[in-house]
């Protein structure tokens, strides 16, 4: 990706001095000036994406223990169990499973 964009900033400043050419005399050809259009009007290259890091095991047992921890303190504050979105979500669906399952959705 990086030679990418060193060719597109080779392209710009190509076209650069071919218009500084012109300007200053020497009059640039006309491969040059179409050359030169061509690179100002190219869209710029995408930016590189910054490298992602995935968590060490320690970090994630460190971050899912941190999480329990959390809810466990929700759970006595409330007075009652509390799970989290995902758990609720899991939970919905394998309800309606059940449910599908027994005959308790709409006949045909």
């Amino acid at each position: 990706m990086a030679g990418g964009v060193l060719r597109g900033v080779g392209k710009v400043l190509d076209g650069l001095a071919s218009l500084f050419e012109g300007l200053l005399g020497g009059g640039p050809s006309p491969e040059q000036v179409e050359q030169a259009k061509e690179a100002a009007q190219a869209p710029p290259p995408p930016a590189p994406e910054p490298e992602r890091r995935r968590p060490t095991l320690q970090e994630y047992e460190q971050d899912v223990l941190q999480r329990m921890k959390a809810m466990q303190e929700l759970s006595r504050l409330y007075g009652r169990e509390v799970i989290s979105e995902a758990d609720a979500r899991m939970q919905e669906e394998s309800d309606k499973k059940r449910s599908r399952d027994r005959g308790g959705g709409q006949s045909l």
